[in-house]
């Protein structure tokens, strides 16, 4: 059992509080294999998958044949609608379909386990949810997590949704906010610092880390 600082939002210090992370959580070893087959999945769910062509039978037109079979000297031709043409059909275009990849939730749970332990521990804090939930101007909210840098990406995990940090949250390009439901192991991969409020880890550890 490893044990963590809890900071306060305001005075940037250690409020008193501890976080406690198990042991078994912290010797969890990152498989490259299943976060990268979490990460293609999690972006192929981000496709809108609405790319979509017409083929010969779908272009408008090419009802007459251009011109007789024989004794032009042109090459035969049927239809001016013909992928040959110009503005005829596509041969093979893509039509709109559903990339979905479907994970199972113990190869979620543990992708997200392997992405919180890649960050630990000189690029995971631990902040007092109290003192940043009431933060509503921005300025105050980048001086609270440090986010003055703009090549760090950080992402701020909270408890729950409509919490006034939001607000300042969605101003700032480098910060990302998720509440500890949705959380998963492709946000916490892409971002260079993981910043989880005292209330969402415990929801964390209560309701999603069930042991790996």
């Amino acid at each position: 059992m490893a044990q963590f600082d809890v900071i306060d939002a305001k005075t940037k210090k250690p409020c008193g509080d501890k976080i406690e992370v198990p042991q078994d959580l912290l010797s969890v070893k990152p498989e490259v294999g299943l976060l990268h087959e979490v990460v293609v999945a999690y972006r192929s769910n981000e496709r809108r998958g609405t790319a979509s062509t017409l083929t010969r039978s779908e272009v408008s037109g090419g009802g007459k044949k251009p011109w007789k079979q024989k004794g032009t000297g042109r090459a035969r031709s049927g239809s001016n609608r013909s992928p040959l043409w110009r503005k005829g059909g596509v041969t093979f275009g893509p039509k709109p379909r559903s990339y979905y990849m479907d994970l199972g939730p113990k190869k979620k749970g543990l992708a997200l386990a392997e992405a919180i332990v890649s960050r630990f521990p000189e690029h995971v804090q631990f902040i007092k949810e109290d003192s940043i939930c009431e933060i509503v101007k921005t300025q105050e909210l980048v001086a609270s997590l440090g986010a003055a840098d703009k090549k760090q990406s950080i992402l701020l995990v909270v408890s729950a949704g409509g919490l006034k940090v939001w607000r300042s949250a969605r101003n700032l390009p480098n910060v990302n906010m998720s509440r500890v439901d949705d959380c998963n192991a492709y946000d916490v991969l892409k971002s260079t610092r993981l910043v989880f409020t005292d209330k969402a880890w415990a929801k964390y550890m209560e309701k999603r880390y069930h042991g790996v």
